[in-house]
C-alpha cells in the first residue's frame, strides 16, 4: 500500500472498469477510503457510473470541510448527483436502503449490473440504531454485538430484495471484510492471534462468503485466498475476459474442488514516515512472519499458534525475500520518450509524482555542467543545474546544494509529505538531499490544504542527466546500492 492519500491512481484498471466496458451498470454504494482529497481518484473516475457514500469516514459527522469525526446517525453522505449533506437515519439503514431501491429499478430494466456496497459497520464509533441495541445488554461488548446484528439483518434484507425482483438467481453475492478486528470491546478475531493493523494471522485473516444457490454449491474451502483474488474470479465467473498481469490469480477452480497454483510467498507493507510495519506469509513452509516474530502452525489446527522470536538464521532469510519484494513493487515504472530537448516521462501518474507519501528520485549528474534544467514537473517539483550547484524546487521548500568536486555523482531527493486527516494544521513535508550515500541537507515545512495541483503532467528530464529512478520510499539509507538494484547498472553519466 503506497503511503500516500492520494488513492487509486488513474492508470489501475478496475473491476468496475472492466464491467462497464461489458456493458454493465456499475454502482458504488458507502464507504470508500481509496482517495477523498483527488476528484481525479473518485468513485465515479474509477469505473462507476453512480456511487453514494462517503468518502473518508472522518468526514460522516460533520462534512468535509467540519472536523474530522466519524459518526452512523444522520451522517453527511455524497455522490452522483449528491453534494455533501446530511442524510437522515442511521449510516448501515441508509445503505442498504439505497441498495434495494437499485436493485428494483435495474431488474425492471434488464440488463447486467454490478452494485459495490461497502458497510462502514462494525467500525468505530460503536454506534447501533436503538432497535438492534435494545436486544443486547448495554455495554460495550454489547452496543458491538448489536452493530453486527445490525449488519446481519441489512444482508438478509438485501437477499430478500434479491428474491423479491427475480434477480437472486441470477446474482454473485460476494461477503468479505478489509480486515481483522481492533478486539477493543470484545476479541471477535479468535481463535486467532494479532488484531487490525498488524500482520499477524488476526489482522489479515476474515471471511469470505460466495454465494449463488443453484449454481454454486455449498460447502467450505480452505485454501487461502485473498481479497486481489476477487477481480480475477469474478470477471472468470461473469464470462468476462481479465485483464493480464494482475496481482491476484483466478480462484474459481477451487469452487470446482481444483487447485489454485500461485506464488508460495506473499508480503505486506505498511509504512509512512518513522513508522513501519511488514508481513511475509510463506504458504509452502506454512509460517507467517511478522517484523522479528514468526506464526507457525498450530498442532493440528486449522490457524496458526502465537508468535515466536525467528532464530537468526531463518530471519536472514526472510529479510531478504521481504527486501527484494519491496524493492521490486517501489519502483516506479515509467515510459520514456524524447522530445526535442529532453526525455519525456509518463505513466503511474500518482506514484510518479512527489506528495501525499513517500517519493525518492534518483539521477547520476555531471559537476560544472552547463545551466540546464535537470528535471521538471510542472506545478510538483523541479531541479535546476548551474555549474556546480543544484536548486530543488518542491511546494513550500527551496534547497539549494553545492555539488562538490566529483565528476559525475547520484543525486537522490527524498521526500515524504504527512497529510493528517484528522489534524490538518499538522501536516508536514520532510525532505533529505543526499549525493552519493551522503546526506547533505534535511528540511522539515509546513503544508497547507490546496498546496498539490490535481493533474499529472509528465516529467521532463534533461538529455544531460543519467538514467533516472523513481521510488515510492522515503529513502535515506543505501542509497547508492538501492540505485544499482533498481536500475540494474552502475552509476553513470553516460548516455
Amino acid at each position: 500500500m503506497p503511503p500516500h492519500l492520494r488513492g487509486i491512481g488513474p492508470e489501475i484498471r478496475t473491476l468496475p472498469e472492466v464491467l462497464q466496458e461489458a456493458g454493465y451498470t456499475t454502482i458504488h454504494l458507502g464507504k470508500w477510503h481509496l482517495g477523498q482529497d483527488l476528484p481525479s481518484a473518485f468513485p465515479d473516475r474509477q469505473g462507476f457510473a453512480e456511487w453514494f457514500g462517503f468518502l473518508h469516514a472522518l468526514e460522516t459527522k460533520n462534512g468535509p470541510s467540519g472536523p474530522a469525526q466519524s459518526t452512523y446517525v444522520n451522517p453527511w453522505l455524497r455522490g452522483s448527483g449528491h453534494p455533501p449533506a446530511p442524510v437522515s437515519g442511521h449510516l448501515t439503514d441508509i445503505l442498504t436502503d439505497a441498495a434495494i431501491a437499485r436493485i428494483a429499478s435495474l431488474a425492471a430494466e434488464q440488463a447486467p449490473w454490478f452494485i459495490n456496497l461497502w458497510y462502514f459497520a462494525p467500525h468505530t464509533p460503536i454506534e447501533p440504531a436503538a432497535r438492534f441495541a435494545a436486544q443486547f445488554p448495554d455495554t460495550a461488548e454489547g452496543r458491538y454485538l448489536a452493530l453486527v446484528a445490525q449488519l446481519d439483518d441489512s444482508v438478509g434484507r438485501l437477499l430478500a430484495a434479491l428474491e423479491e425482483s427475480g434477480e437472486l438467481a441470477d446474482t454473485l453475492v460476494v461477503f468479505a471484510s478489509d480486515n481483522g478486528g481492533v478486539n477493543k470491546d470484545r476479541d471477535s478475531n479468535k481463535p486467532y492471534f494479532g488484531k487490525k493493523n498488524t500482520f499477524y494471522e488476526g489482522g489479515l485473516r476474515t471471511p469470505l462468503i460466495l454465494s449463488r444457490p443453484g449454481t454454486l454449491p455449498a460447502g467450505e474451502i480452505r485454501d487461502p485466498v485473498f481479497i486481489r483474488d476477487l477481480m480475477p474470479s469474478l470477471l472468470t465467473l461473469a464470462g468476462l475476459p481479465v485483464p493480464q498481469n494482475l496481482d491476484g490469480s483466478d480462484f474459481t477452480p477451487l469452487l470446482r474442488g481444483e487447485a489454485v497454483a500461485r506464488d508460495d510467498k506473499a508480503f505486506w507493507n505498511m509504512a509512512s514516515y518513522g513508522w513501519s510495519q511488514r508481513g511475509v506469509l510463506d504458504l509452502d513452509a506454512d509460517y507467517l512472519a511478522f517484523g522479528k516474530q514468526i506464526q507457525r502452525r498450530a498442532s493440528g489446527k486449522d490457524y496458526f499458534s502465537g508468535p515466536r522470536v525467528i532464530p537468526p538464521a531463518e530471519l536472514q532469510l526472510v529479510e531478504n525475500a521481504y527486501r527484494n519484494w519491496l524493492e521490486s513493487v517501489s519502483r516506479v515504472p515509467v515510459a520514456q520518450t524524447r522530445n526535442e530537448s529532453a526525455r519525456v516521462l509518463t505513466g503511474d501518474s500518482y506514484r510518479r509524482t512527489p506528495g501525499y507519501g513517500a517519493w525518492t528520485f534518483q539521477v547520476p549528474v555531471t559537476a560544472n555542467a552547463p545551466a540546464t534544467q535537470l528535471a521538471h514537473q510542472d506545478g510538483h517539483f523541479s531541479l535546476h543545474q548551474d555549474g556546480s550547484s543544484i536548486v530543488l524546487d518542491l511546494p513550500g521548500t527551496r534547497l539549494q546544494q553545492s555539488l562538490g568536486p566529483a565528476e559525475c555523482q547520484l543525486l537522490t531527493v527524498s521526500s515524504y509529505y504527512q497529510w493528517s486527516v484528522r489534524r490538518p494544521g499538522r501536516s508536514t513535508g520532510h525532505v533529505v538531499l543526499q549525493l552519493g550515500d551522503k546526506r547533505v541537507q534535511s528540511v522539515s515545512f509546513p503544508l497547507e490544504s490546496g498546496q498539490l495541483a490535481d493533474r499529472y503532467p509528465p516529467l521532463l528530464l534533461s538529455r544531460a542527466a543519467g538514467e533516472p529512478v523513481i521510488s515510492n520510499r522515503f529513502l535515506t539509507d543505501d542509497v547508492s546500492g538501492y540505485y544499482r538494484r533498481a536500475s540494474g547498472q552502475e552509476i553513470s553519466c553516460v548516455r
